[in-house]
């Protein structure tokens, strides 16, 4: 694995890579990876000739700067793991090559995108600017990696919305690919935030993921109103009193739009605190399927479940 530190050297390298012909594959990730992030890489390579995955934790996308200062990292076992997966180039560049810095060492942003009423609803309207900090950083990461196949997860659905809408209206040469939210076997999803968690922590945070199957299996029995679905999720994991609630709600997924009725294929939203640690989620329904255990079948069938909280080496 070569690591690479300067965007104009990654830019140079990949061309080259182009000219011969060989697809490049790009995971952007902001490090402390875990088996989400892995499952990202694995599939890359399967699909790609070349594999680049990029480390960088982006200021402008933390409204709450203690949030960016204790944000997790562990370089050393990152590159470990990107090692043994078969990664080619680590696109690790420093905050000076991605940005500006003032005299003070502020980053500087002159260049802003702005995200319009994505920045206004759920993720967007607890985390002001958040969204516009993440279109911005990875418009940089996309023209430096050019022409590729990119994969996101779903777990983070509405950044994956943003950046699928980025990628359309700026008619950028890149092809997203949308993975499966992976899980540990309880349900809980992956997150680089989980190792914040205690132990009681980890399994008082299974009932947001219970809590959304409890809301697909009403829907899946023929339940089509919005309001009382969401209701009866609200009440669910208000019962783990700890649980401190931001927003749930049920969007279509081509619109974020809230319908009163629940047609077609819609996804569950979810977000909330637990303890010091702030946790998002959510689950497709689709309104027109059997009654079904999501966590068994649909999972499972993609081997998204596993056990480990962080890969070691």
């Amino acid at each position: 694995m070569q690591i690479v530190n300067s965007a104009k050297e990654l830019r140079q390298t990949l061309d080259r890579l182009r000219l011969s012909a060989k697809k490049i594959g790009f995971v952007p990730t902001m490090g402390f990876l875990h088996e989400g992030h892995l499952s990202l890489v694995e599939r890359c390579k399967k699909e790609n000739d070349v594999v680049v995955v990029s480390i960088f934790v982006n200021p402008t996308q933390f409204n709450v700067s203690s949030d960016l200062e204790n944000y997790p990292k562990d370089l050393d076992n990152d590159c470990e793991i990107l090692e043994r997966s078969g990664t080619d180039y680590l696109f690790l560049p420093s905050v000076s090559e991605m940005y500006n810095i003032d005299s003070s060492g502020k980053t500087v942003t002159d260049i802003k995108i702005s995200c319009g009423e994505v920045n206004s609803v759920f993720e967007g309207a607890f985390r002001s600017g958040h969204f516009d900090g993440v279109a911005l950083v990875v418009t940089k990461l996309f023209n430096i990696v050019g022409e590729c196949r990119t994969y996101f997860g779903l777990k983070d659905y509405q950044q994956v919305y943003l950046i699928s809408k980025l990628i359309q209206e700026l008619f950028l040469p890149i092809e997203m690919v949308k993975c499966p939210t992976v899980r540990q076997e309880s349900g809980l999803a992956l997150s680089s935030r989980n190792a914040r968690l205690t132990d009681k922590e980890l399994v008082l945070a299974n009932e947001i993921y219970f809590a959304m199957k409890e809301g697909k299996r009403m829907i899946e029995s023929g339940i089509t109103e919005t309001k009382k679905v969401i209701e009866l999720i609200k009440n669910h994991i208000l019962k783990t009193e700890e649980i401190k609630l931001e927003y749930v709600s049920i969007v279509k997924e081509d619109t974020l739009v809230v319908p009163e009725l629940l047609t077609d294929k819609v996804r569950i939203l979810i977000a909330g605190w637990l303890g010091n640690v702030r946790l998002i989620d959510n689950l497709e329904v689709n309104c027109n399927s059997e009654l079904k255990d999501e966590l068994f079948e649909h999972h499972l069938s993609d081997s998204s479940i596993i056990s480990e909280r962080k890969i070691k080496v």
